[in-house]
């Protein structure tokens, strides 16, 4: 009897033993082992927020000219593609017509003056009938309309290039015969481009004009493009509940052109003193979200925070964390409170590195 009795003490002695020697720590911390975590500090930054819509590239001048009277092409001194100069000539007409009619003009305006003239003095004698002196009248403004008129169709046998911009196709050859309104080439304003684009009608209260833009394209999918709102229209569109708004590109090295579409991202907001962590670092349950911050204990602190604008890896918190401290990203499933932390090397990737360790005790 006496052997069983101490048999059941032994057993009962080593499981005592085992009990204490379970997991570090228990789950109210104290002095055992640290679990390794991913941590990153709670930074200030400055965040966008923005909404990625497709837009569709136009020039905001752009024209297809065309003859405005009848005649022979003499020279075309132009290039299909070249950038031409406000007021530059881009078809000439054969003027030989043209200028003999206005030298007749000029001829018949120049007769009729000088009897105008000779008229208002003799109807000061006396010598001519007030009537005949409206005659002379008449025939002088006739004149000087038809001299107007002929300077005008000189004038449109030269096809000038109506702004600063790019040439398109060329459509007509030397000798080609041109009726009014033939077309002859078309001139594109490449500098600058508006960016148009339909924005839902949920943004309308953070839309403005001035707002800034970035433009991707599949042409240039490694260079970015900005630009600003320069339009916003009135009126919401009944079918798409989206508004037209128009950004303004600089284009200053002409590489976008016309009908090019792209991703553009509208920048909404901006906040320069906002805090953020990585997402990972945040646990939801139901609409309530908290971290695991690492305190100045460097133990676990369960705590719940208030979420705000969520960016792609990151997310910004109005309520519940300040500058400088440490949330766990990875790991969390391991913590309990009060649990002692020791930063992983993973961390590095967030800028924390390893507490070194201290050298244990000398003999």
């Amino acid at each position: 009897m006496k052997r069983t009795y101490l048999r059941l003490g032994l057993l009962l002695g080593l499981s005592a033993m085992l009990t204490g020697c379970g997991k570090p720590g228990g789950d109210q911390g104290g002095g055992g082992f640290a679990v390794q975590a991913v941590v990153a500090p709670v930074q200030r930054e400055t965040v966008q927020d923005q909404v990625r819509l497709v837009a569709s590239l136009a020039a905001r001048d752009m024209v297809d000219l065309a003859s405005e009277t009848d005649g022979i092409v003499a020279s075309i001194p132009f290039t299909e593609g070249a950038a031409v100069t406000n007021g530059q000539i881009l078809v000439l007409l054969d003027q030989d017509k043209t200028r003999a009619r206005l030298e007749q003009a000029e001829a018949r305006c120049e007769l009729a003056r000088s009897d105008h003239q000779r008229g208002q003095e003799l109807l000061e004698s006396d010598t001519i009938s007030k009537q005949e002196f409206d005659r002379l009248e008449a025939t002088r403004r006739d004149s000087e309309a038809a001299l107007t008129l002929a300077k005008e169709e000189l004038e449109d046998s030269l096809i000038r290039a109506p702004f600063d911009g790019v040439t398109g196709e060329r459509l007509v050859s030397p000798g080609h015969y041109l009726t009014r309104g033939s077309p002859v080439t078309s001139v594109v304003r490449l500098a600058p481009l508006d960016a148009e684009f339909e924005g839902p009608e949920r943004y309308l209260a953070h839309l403005q004009s001035g707002q800034a833009i970035t433009l991707s394209t599949v042409a240039y999918p490694d260079k970015t493009f900005t630009g600003k709102v320069t339009f916003i229209s009135p009126r919401v569109n009944t079918e798409t509940r989206t508004v037209l708004i128009k950004a303004e590109l600089p284009n200053e090295e002409l590489l976008l052109r016309p009908g090019m579409y792209g991703q553009l991202d509208l920048i909404l907001t901006e906040r320069d003193d906002a805090l953020v962590i990585p997402e990972a670092s945040v646990r939801y349950e139901g609409p309530e979200a908290s971290v695991v911050v690492m305190n100045a204990d460097g133990v676990a602190e369960f705590r719940s925070v208030k979420v705000g604008l969520i960016l792609p890896g990151r997310v910004v918190i109005e309520e519940g964390l300040t500058e400088g401290e440490r949330v766990v990203v990875e790991g969390h499933q391991k913590l309990g409170p009060g649990m002692p932390i020791a930063i992983s090397p993973d961390s590095a990737r967030y800028g924390l590195s390893p507490e070194p360790m201290e050298p244990p005790p000398a003999p």
